[in-house]
C-alpha cells in the first residue's frame, strides 16, 4: 500500500471537548515503512502526523509544534485511533 496522507476515504471525523473547549479532530491513516500513521487535523488547523511510540504505549504526534496541544486532547486523539479497526 502507498503512502497517500490525502486518502480521504479511510478519514473519519470526531468531535472531543477537553477542559470544556470544543475540538473538531478529523484522521486519516497512512502506511509508512510497515507502519501505519496517522494525519491528525484539529479545528481545520495544519495536520500533523501521528506515530506509535513503543516507549510510551500510545500514538503520539511526530511534530515539534505538539507541545501545543493539550495533554488532555493528545489522549482523546489516542483513545480515538485506538479504537482503529
Amino acid at each position: 500500500m502507498q503512502n497517500n496522507p490525502g486518502n480521504s476515504k479511510n478519514e473519519r471525523r470526531f468531535s472531543v471537548i477537553v477542559d470544556g473547549v470544543g475540538y473538531s479532530v478529523s484522521v486519516s491513516p497512512f502506511d509508512f515503512n510497515d507502519q501505519v500513521r496517522y494525519n491528525v487535523q484539529v479545528n481545520e488547523e495544519d495536520a500533523t502526523v501521528f506515530a506509535w511510540d513503543t516507549e510510551m504505549s500510545m500514538f503520539k504526534s511526530l511534530s515539534d509544534d505538539s507541545s501545543v496541544m493539550p495533554d488532555g486532547l493528545t489522549q482523546a486523539i489516542n483513545e480515538e485511533l485506538l479504537k482503529t479497526p
